[in-house]
């Protein structure tokens, strides 16, 4: 699985990393945000939003 960050503004990919499919996507927002913020300050840039697409956090929870 990878998980894919970009400028929206501007159109620019501003991270990018694999991952291990063993956890659902939104498990590794934490890991993308805090090594994206610390790009961004390096650059003297600041990160105002953070977007997801549709279903990036949902649970499906089946009964048995």
């Amino acid at each position: 699985m990878s998980q894919l960050s970009v400028d929206t503004a501007r159109h620019v990919i501003t991270d990018i990393k694999a991952y291990h499919a063993d956890k659902r996507d939104s498990q590794y927002l934490q890991d993308i945000s805090i090594r994206l913020k610390r790009r961004l300050h390096k650059q003297g840039l600041i990160w105002r939003n953070c977007v997801a697409d549709t279903g990036y956090s949902v649970v499906i929870i089946m009964p048995f």
